[in-house]
């Protein structure tokens, strides 16, 4: 989108931490775009400049948490042992539930069980969804590339903006 170069890209593909990188070329480009340095202390525009980079600092560091708490929840599977427990506990209860409760309803057992499995064994389903939701290969993932060029269009427009108003477009 002509932000970053080619060799930005290829910086931002190797790095350690992508998000970090980029939150780091984002503020780097908002730095140049505001233009605050320590010498424009005499320009009428350098307090409003410095506060409106103030607010983007502040908006950046808002999606840097962010990122890192999308970090933890994609780093903190769901524990193996609790995973075995939950199933073992629903199948034993999905197949001691007709002879429980058959006598209770009598031929209404082979309509009602059934339908509870399927209650159950769905949200045991839509749990193991809910465990990895920045999965690819998962039909439910969230879509963290659409996230991120959510942001970088925002941010192009801001940068647009202040172009603008300043007269450099």
């Amino acid at each position: 989108l002509g932000i970053l170069t080619k060799d930005q890209i290829e910086d931002l593909k190797n790095s350690n931490n992508p998000p970090l990188y980029a939150a780091n070329m984002v503020r780097r480009h908002l730095k140049q775009v505001m233009d605050v340095r320590p010498d424009m202390n005499h320009s009428p525009l350098s307090p409003a400049r410095s506060g409106e980079m103030r607010q983007h600092e502040k908006y950046l560091d808002g999606l840097i948490h962010n990122g890192g708490n999308l970090e933890s929840i994609l780093a903190t599977p769901m524990p193996l042992i609790y995973v075995a427990h939950i199933r073992s506990f629903l199948i034993i209860y999905l197949v001691s539930l007709p002879y429980l409760l058959g006598a209770a309803w009598e031929w209404s057992t082979i309509i009602i069980v059934p339908l509870i499995a399927a209650i159950y064994l769905g949200l045991e389903a839509a749990s193991s969804e809910v465990e990895s939701p920045f999965d690819k290969g998962r039909s439910n993932d969230l879509d963290l590339d659409l996230y991120c060029f959510t942001i970088l269009k925002n941010v192009q427009q801001l940068v647009k903006r202040r172009n603008e108003k300043d007269g450099l477009l």
